[in-house]
């Protein structure tokens, strides 16, 4: 939840990421959650999947960053 909420506001979840000033509107670029309304904004509104592929691939670097962090966290632990 202390992870999870912040994100949210940032992502745009809870107000429009236009009302928020422009430094938080940076960071923002930097949330997952951004990129996933942003995503789902345009598939509402959009024809076909190639509509939102920067958006899913912003997504899957994300996805490939954690995934590697993870695995480092773990080799970190069984030592």
């Amino acid at each position: 939840s202390l992870v999870i909420t912040p994100m949210c506001m940032l992502g745009g979840c809870f107000w429009p990421r236009e009302i928020m000033p422009k430094f938080l509107i940076e960071i923002s670029n930097f949330v997952p959650t951004t990129w996933v309304l942003k995503g789902a904004k345009k598939a509402f509104f959009s024809t076909g999947i190639w509509d939102i592929k920067y958006e899913l691939l912003i997504l899957l670097l994300f996805s490939a960053v954690f995934f590697l962090l993870g695995i480092i966290r773990k080799a970190d632990i069984d030592k």
